[in-house]
């Protein structure tokens, strides 16, 4: 009697519940029952998808389309059971574990566009409302996949799923196999929600042939020949022994990126190469002159504009356009950036926590794309690397009281500038002991951050049909406290070779010498160097045209066309 008194209780508090919808597992089909709209079933299934699980019946009130009286007509009609809710984030993060190890294990080749890619993934943006550059941007994504969407989109059909986005007419199956995890269909209710991401990586880097060959060549006295003079091998008379290179000393590199939503932005990273002073060793202003760091803000739905894109960054950004010829700031290059792989371009201004120190821009960006056009700014104020005249007490020759400049370099290693006037004085004085040489001291010397650069730069473009799209991109690159100054072909050899002997030998073999820019000549002197171009892109049905064209201002006219150094790119793409 007592059990079928328990189970008779138990079936009376079971029974209303029977009847009643359940918020956190209910379908489509379940909640159409309810007395809601369509709208509403859906923004309902939304929210506890990309936002959370209901804790509670009046948790409705959060979704916008659920006003007060729905809620009343509800509160009796539905209930919340209790579900073990899975983090999104988290489950999207595992559904995508391996494109997110292929990301970080391409870093170094992806010059930091890992960390763009990487929000993609996360948090993707709506494939209904993208950009003709956000598509090709995408890694293994081609330009006649993005016109293939983007014509869907412009009449009128929206896509809802990513079986939908796959029947698209154009588009491959490598496009979509490539496109489907950095992309969505819909907005959900509420999308703002904080990300943070920390990386350390600690590994051991190899130089370089070239790089190693150059820090194990000696600094040695002459002896012309003469076998009588002995000349020392101490393993000190090279920078690989005197900074005592052979050591394990390992690569350093800490990121640390935060953002809420898809809006705002920041991070930090600071990387200690081989032979450089460790992070534990700097000073406050040490750390922040070679740290990277930004902030930004990102809004891809202005009020009043449709479809129009804002980013407004400081501290460091990258900004690339058309082929790069005009503007890309990286230290790394990549002799086949096809625009078709993982090895591409990002284009457009996006936040930079890279390993490129030299060619990095630290100040402020703004942009403003459309569909149909776009524009951008930006400024740049930072110190830079360089290859500096020095005299034979290690000090840089002034030139009309400015720094006499050989050029921009890339330094495989970054040492402290006293470190080096030190090693500079030892080999000095070894290469002043015998015979001697045309020049018998350093007359080139690497400098850190010696030259103060101030940069700004534009870029216009309009797209007037679907995949094409024409720009204009300039910079301006001002030096204050620095003329770069190289020599012609016969002061040249004097200056880089330190032993009259083979100055017979002597050839111009490498362009990138032959071609050094000056801003101080017999025929003219400025303080800055001005790059101007115009790119272009085209899709004609499964064919991709797409090409650059850039001039350096040295004594022609802004205005004129073909008058200075030029360089243009042309490449197609078919599929």
């Amino acid at each position: 009697m007592k059990k079928f008194i328990v189970f008779f209780f138990v079936l009376l508090c079971v029974m209303p519940l029977v009847a009643k919808i359940d918020l956190n597992t209910a379908t489509f089909d379940e909640l159409m029952q309810l007395p809601i709209t369509e709208k509403q079933a859906r923004d309902i299934l939304e929210y506890r998808e990309y936002v959370s699980i209901f804790k509670d019946v009046y948790q409705l009130r959060e979704i916008p389309s659920i006003d007060q009286k729905t809620l009343l007509n509800l509160k009796d009609l539905v209930v919340v059971s209790i579900y073990q809710e899975e983090d999104e984030a988290l489950a999207r993060r595992q559904q995508i574990q391996d494109l997110l190890e292929r990301l970080d294990s391409n870093e170094g080749s992806s010059e930091g566009m890992s960390d763009v890619w990487q929000d993609y993934l996360m948090t993707p943006h709506n494939v209904n409302k993208m950009h003709f550059d956000d598509f090709i941007s995408l890694p293994n994504v081609s330009s006649v996949d993005a016109v293939s969407i983007l014509k869907r989109v412009a009449l009128g059909d929206t896509i809802a799923d990513m079986r939908d986005l796959r029947n698209t007419t154009g588009l491959s199956y490598y496009g979509y196999t490539n496109l489907r995890s950095y992309v969505y269909y819909k907005e959900p209710p509420v999308k703002n929600r904080f990300f943070w991401d920390a990386e350390l990586q600690y590994y051991t880097r190899y130089l370089e042939e070239g790089a190693s060959d150059m820090y194990h060549e000696p600094f040695l006295r002459n002896d012309y020949g003469n076998s009588s003079i002995v000349v020392p091998q101490h393993k000190n008379l090279s920078y690989w022994g005197y900074f005592n290179m052979d050591k394990i000393d390992p690569d350093v590199m800490v990121k640390l990126r935060a953002r809420y939503g898809n809006n705002y932005k920041i991070g930090w990273m600071h990387y200690k190469a081989k032979g450089e002073t460790s992070l534990s060793d700097k000073t406050t202003k040490e750390i922040l002159a070679d740290s990277k760091f930004y902030a930004g803000y990102e809004n891809n739905e202005l009020p009043l504009l449709d479809n129009t894109r804002l980013k407004i960054y400081l501290g460091n950004y990258r900004v690339t356009y058309g082929e790069g010829l005009v503007m890309e700031n990286t230290d790394f290059y990549s002799a086949r950036k096809t625009g078709y792989g993982f090895s591409k371009r990002i284009l457009g201004i996006t936040p930079d926590l890279s390993r490129t120190q030299e060619y990095a821009l630290r100040g402020a960006a703004f942009e403003l794309t459309h569909s149909y056009a776009g524009l951008s700014f930006w400024f740049s104020q930072d110190d830079k690397d360089a290859i500096v005249y020095v005299d034979e007490y290690g000090n840089t020759v002034k030139e009309e009281g400015k720094d006499k400049i050989f050029s921009y370099v890339v330094p495989t290693i970054r040492f402290d500038n006293d470190e080096l006037r030190e090693a500079e004085a030892m080999f000095n004085q070894e290469l002043q002991s015998g015979t001697p040489y045309a020049t018998n001291y350093i007359n080139l010397a690497y400098r850190k951050d010696t030259l103060k650069e101030k940069l700004w730069g534009t870029h216009l473009q309009v797209n007037p049909f679907i995949g094409t799209k024409i720009g204009f991109t300039t910079y301006t690159a001002l030096y204050d406290d620095a003329y770069f100054m190289v020599p012609d072909y016969n002061d040249l050899k004097t200056l880089l070779v330190r032993d009259s002997y083979y100055y017979p030998k002597f050839k111009m073999m490498d362009a990138e010498i032959a071609n050094l820019y000056s801003t101080r000549t017999d025929t003219y002197s400025r303080d800055y160097r001005r790059v101007i171009g115009f790119d272009g892109h085209t899709t004609l049905g499964n064919i991709s045209i797409e090409g650059e064209y850039a001039e350096l201002s040295v004594d022609g006219s802004d205005l004129k066309l073909g008058d200075d150094p030029k360089a243009y790119l042309i490449s197609a793409h078919t599929q």
